[in-house]
């Protein structure tokens, strides 16, 4: 789970999940109620500000901002929870680390929205006018911008970071690079306050003692596993210490799932993954002015068809389990009309009259019923027998091979009571040596052999190629004809008493250089 740092809010943002989850609005309205139980409770409410629309909403303001985008975060992960959606690892961007330490089980909900609370509160004392800005530049080619006032700070990903500091100064880098680099995205974010930068040490020591009263063991909020939670203002992670666990993380087979109001960190994720050649799933809960209920099922719909085990039934029905809906009402179904565009070559694909031979293979969707095409592609780790025709080393495809597939070819084409076929005018030009190395491409075509100018005969003219990878070679032609009539007589030979030489025969055919199997 990727937790969406500040800037990313919108007015009304996870409405529809309000009015149509149990859990989420459960949470929302948890964590108001722990809000307003403070000694020094908000004037405000969560639910009134989240349903305020963009004219009247004041999403603007750090002190509303900030508990805001954690609760709908914590929401997020209370309604994921519902359905057995349970995070392997968290990461937190900027104020998503509260959310995060929520998902990890480190601090409780109390915890999380008290702390985001406090520091709404906070970040309203800072004095000074600050101001941040998203540049699609990596570090070392955003320095040379930098002026005093402005640093870094956030590096989110190769190809992007956050600088931060004196509004007048943050306008001014933001100048050059437009300057400079006209075509490079950068642009100021929607915050007044310079997170992550000198501004914040005037209200550092504020924000330390607030959350002291809050979190840790002696909280009466606090939970099972609790640490030590010190607000991050201006410590880093050493940077060999970063790539470790990035290489760690990134080893995994994973799904990343933005948990925020905005897919903020789709971008940088991708870049990240992309620098380190890897390739992983990426969704959001919500996107900005979409609807809630849509991509949180869009996002919950791609985690199931990337094999998550997800509790459905819960989607439905708060404990768990099925509901039968006996009282829908007769859907009209009409069948006049069909709305499956689906044009012939895939219609005839799906709907092929006759399986794959193992000879002749399946007929070619593009030909015509005048001058119909079988293709196959022969491997003789698929068909074994084929290597018992053996002639001084070299396996041959036989000529009954030709026989059997034109045969099937007729059969195919046989519009009445097909009961054999004949053959005439047959040539071997050249004999189809098979390895075991590499397949055989196969093609047979067929067309109508004509009677006179305007008529057809009963016969095709059929001939049998094979591709090597640069040409085609000729191997067998002739004509086919199917047969509809019965036989003449079905009697057949007792073969009981006919004579066995099977054995001498083999041998003397080993004699001539074919090295036929069996005897």
């Amino acid at each position: 789970m990727v937790f969406t740092g500040q800037s990313a809010q919108w007015p009304q943002m996870g409405l529809e999940l309000l009015q149509s989850s149990a859990t989420f609005k459960k949470s929302i309205h948890y964590m108001e109620k722990i809000l307003k139980s403070l000694p020094d409770p908000p004037t405000w409410s969560l639910v009134d500000e989240l349903t305020k629309p963009a004219e009247t909403s004041k999403l603007d303001k750090s002190y509303l901002s900030q508990p805001l985008f954690t609760a709908i975060q914590i929401a997020l992960v209370d309604a994921l929870s519902e359905l057995d959606i349970k995070p392997f690892g968290v990461v937190g961007h900027s104020s998503g680390e509260i959310a995060a330490a929520y998902a990890a089980k480190k601090i409780t909900a109390e915890e999380a929205i008290i702390l985001a609370y406090d520091r709404g509160v906070v970040s309203g004392k800072v004095k000074r006018p600050g101001a941040m800005a998203a540049v699609g530049l990596g570090r070392e080619e955003t320095t040379p911008f930098l002026v005093p006032g402005v640093i870094i700070a956030c590096e989110n990903s190769p190809l992007s970071v956050t600088i931060s500091g004196d509004k007048e100064a943050v306008n001014d880098v933001l100048q050059a690079i437009h300057s400079e680099k006209p075509n490079m995205f950068a642009r100021a974010l929607k915050v007044k306050k310079a997170y992550h930068s000198h501004h914040m040490r005037e209200v550092g020591e504020t924000y330390n003692s607030l959350v002291s009263l809050h979190v840790g063991s002696k909280s009466k909020y606090a939970g099972s596993k609790n640490i030590e939670y010190k607000p991050v203002f201006f410590s880093l992670i050493p940077m060999p210490q970063i790539l470790d666990i990035g290489n760690q993380i990134l080893s995994l087979r994973l799904v990343f799932l933005e948990i925020g109001p905005h897919s903020a960190l789709g971008g940088p994720l991708r870049q990240i993954l992309a620098k380190s050649f890897a390739s992983y799933p990426y969704m959001s809960c919500l996107v900005r002015g979409k609807n809630g209920s849509e991509t949180f099922l869009s996002a919950v719909g791609q985690l199931w068809i990337h094999n998550l085990q997800i509790n459905l039934n819960r989607l439905t029905n708060p404990d768990g389990t099925a509901r039968v809906v006996p009282d829908l009402p007769a859907y009209p179904w009409q069948h006049n009309d069909s709305f499956m565009l689906e044009n012939r070559i895939a219609k005839e694909w799906r709907f092929r009259k006759f399986p794959k031979h193992e000879l002749l293979g399946i007929r070619v969707t593009e030909s015509t019923d005048g001058e119909p095409v079988f293709r196959n592609v022969l491997s003789l780790a698929h068909i074994p027998w084929i290597q018992d025709h053996n002639i001084k080393g070299d396996v041959i495809f036989p000529c009954a091979g030709h026989v059997g597939m034109v045969g099937e070819a007729a059969r195919q084409l046989c519009e009445g009571l097909y009961t054999g076929f004949a053959l005439r005018q047959v040539v071997i030009d050249t004999a189809m040596v098979l390895t075991e190395s590499k397949s055989t491409e196969i093609i047979t075509t067929v067309r109508r052999a004509p009677l006179t100018d305007a008529l057809d005969s009963a016969w095709w003219d059929f001939i049998v190629s094979s591709y090597d990878g640069t040409s085609w070679t000729k191997h067998c032609s002739g004509q086919v004809s199917a047969l509809t009539s019965p036989p003449l007589s079905d009697r057949a030979e007792d073969a009981s008493k006919l004579p066995r030489l099977v054995a001498k025969w083999y041998q003397a055919l080993r004699n001539v250089g074919a090295n036929y199997r069996g005897g």
